[in-house]
């Protein structure tokens, strides 16, 4: 077995996928659907009945390379590829969350500060969130967003990644 842990996140394999690949194609889609895990809190066990060391979550992750466009500033954000990539993603989640769980009643906003997760662009960082009925208010459901050139750096990607 070459992973014997218990995997935490989707993201790091699926960007070393893309790095295996961007070389290959001008234009990498993936993603995955399945189980990552997370340490169960010390207050959610007792002592005379010890619960599990971890739990256990489904997840739904999908990353998009863009191919290369004309070189541009951040004066014309709106002009380059991952941009329009962020917005394809953001159309596309809303779709699929609204029309399989909640009934179309899910939107994106903004996230900023330490909202946004440290794998993401601070000023490219997107949050889904569901709208319930009555008085439940709303549900985050996940992000979506620029990969931080940090990150994108750490996995020796070429090209930025939404």
């Amino acid at each position: 077995m070459d992973r014997p842990e218990l995997r935490l996140a989707q993201l790091p394999g699926l960007l070393r996928q893309i790095a295996g690949n961007q070389d290959r194609f001008d234009d990498v889609r993936l993603f995955e659907f399945g189980r990552v895990y997370y340490k169960t809190p010390a207050d959610a066990k007792s002592k005379s009945q010890p619960g599990p060391l971890a739990t256990e979550s489904k997840r739904f992750t999908l990353v998009h390379q863009p191919p290369a466009g004309s070189t541009s500033s951040a004066s014309d954000l709106d002009e380059r590829p991952e941009f329009h990539a962020l917005l394809e993603l953001r159309g596309l989640l809303t779709r699929l969350c609204g029309d399989i769980a909640y009934d179309g009643a899910v939107s994106m906003r903004r996230l900023s500060g330490d909202a946004v997760p440290a794998y993401l662009h601070p000023g490219a960082a997107l949050e889904l969130v569901a709208h319930l009925p009555g008085d439940a208010g709303e549900t985050p459901l996940g992000c979506a967003g620029l990969l931080h050139p940090g990150t994108q750096a750490a996995f020796d990607l070429k090209l930025p990644v939404v």
